[in-house]
């Protein structure tokens, strides 16, 4: 009995295909003309040519990147390794540096690139709205059937966004969150149906994405790391925390490496509010991975005026220990502060780069190679803080955007 009410209510829509559908997407389209050009592509995009190229692609021919991440994820893992990216990427006529575009995108060089990874800026707010379905209706399910009111199989913009806000949801987000969700090319068909979420239904979306920053853990696990480590935040971040040298810690490897130290006793690596809190502690713009910057400024400004006073002795950092070993297989403590005389280095930088170097936690075997430093010919602080720029920006947009709709 209660499923014929169902197909009543459809059979109605269907006969009032031409007046309801033209009154619904005219409503939406209204708002959609208001979204400014270029929606659909990355913050990166104006530091990559290639990246850029790619997202003014994906936005004239599929709307925006979820659309097109439906496409390429076939098998709705929400992760595509390389040979699926660049082979479903062919097939669709995309003739741009494929490599290049891999390259830039599996950033972190783990060969999987992942949803979050794909669109880092619509994934916090698809984060956000996945977590609040889950907290207010317990599924993707249930909240769906709360906001199609009409009970018409299909939410409308003006379900959706008064939905929204009658609820307690952001509104800021409202009219992108319908833009992703409408599998239509940008929102062309100006509704949301329940198969629209099933890749959200997928989706492991990572903690961080809506936990408030938890400031008061963040400074009582800095301050147990570098007591561990004689006060050297830049000996406690190579040790610790970026143990590849990649020069960034991302949200997984901090994840395992907070569960680890609390199981060796460091409980400070788990606090009450969560590894996220903890994290987007340091990652304020929520773009999924932190530097040294974040971390420690003193140690990152000791660590660039080294790299930048070794690379204009020498033109690498690796050939300036080799100039300072003197023939010898490394550098110890008194033939490094010899080989830095003259740099600029402050009394207190120069034993924080030395210790903080040194593969060794031992003093009496303290000594620097060449292959020690190797991840410091291929950093580049410049373009990280460009980067980091460009996340800076989306987050004050992200706050304006917020106090504006409050």
């Amino acid at each position: 009995g209660g499923g014929g009410g169902a197909v009543n209510a459809g059979e109605s829509q269907v006969g009032d295909e031409g007046e309801t559908t033209r009154s619904m997407r005219s409503g939406w389209s209204s708002v959609r003309r208001k979204t400014k050009s270029g929606f659909g592509r990355s913050v990166l995009s104006e530091m990559h040519p290639e990246l850029s190229m790619f997202f003014e692609w994906v936005e004239a021919k599929h709307g925006h990147p979820v659309t097109l991440w439906q496409k390429l994820d076939r098998g709705g893992s929400m992760t595509l390794r390389k040979q699926e990216f660049i082979g479903n990427l062919k097939a669709l006529k995309y003739e741009g540096d494929l490599d290049e575009l891999w390259n830039i995108l599996d950033s972190d060089r783990t060969g999987i690139v992942t949803f979050t990874e794909f669109v880092p800026e619509h994934a916090l707010d698809l984060a956000r709205f996945k977590h609040w379905c889950l907290v207010k209706f317990d599924s993707l399910q249930a909240a769906f059937r709360a906001l199609d009111e009409d009970r018409s199989g299909r939410i409308t913009w003006e379900e959706f966004s008064a939905g929204l806000e009658s609820r307690g949801f952001e509104p800021s987000c409202a009219t992108t969150l319908f833009l992703l969700l409408d599998s239509g090319d940008e929102g062309a068909r100006g509704s949301i149906l329940e198969s629209d979420l099933l890749f959200l239904d997928r989706w492991q979306s990572p903690e961080y994405f809506w936990k408030e920053p938890d400031v008061a853990a963040q400074e009582r696990f800095k301050a147990v790391l570098l007591k561990r480590f004689n006060e050297n935040a830049l000996r406690a971040w190579r040790k610790v925390l970026d143990k590849d040298s990649g020069m960034r810690v991302g949200y997984e490897d901090f994840n395992i490496t907070c569960k680890d130290l609390a199981r060796k006793g460091v409980r400070e690596a788990v606090p009450r509010s969560g590894i996220g809190a903890l994290f987007v502690a340091f990652d304020a713009e929520r773009s999924g991975w932190f530097s040294l910057c974040h971390w420690d400024e003193e140690a990152h400004v000791a660590l660039v005026d080294f790299q930048r006073w070794a690379k204009s002795k020498t033109g690498k950092v690796t050939d300036r220990i080799r100039e300072m070993a003197e023939g010898k297989p490394a550098v110890d403590w008194n033939a490094f502060k010899k080989g830095v005389r003259g740099s600029g280095l402050t009394n207190y930088q120069i034993p924080m780069i030395f210790d903080g170097l040194c593969p060794s936690l031992n003093p009496a075997h303290a000594c620097l190679t060449a292959a020690d430093v190797t991840f410091l010919d291929k950093w580049d602080p410049e373009a990280e803080a460009r980067e980091q720029e460009v996340w800076g920006k989306l987050a004050h947009h992200r706050a304006t955007r917020t106090a504006a709709a409050a």
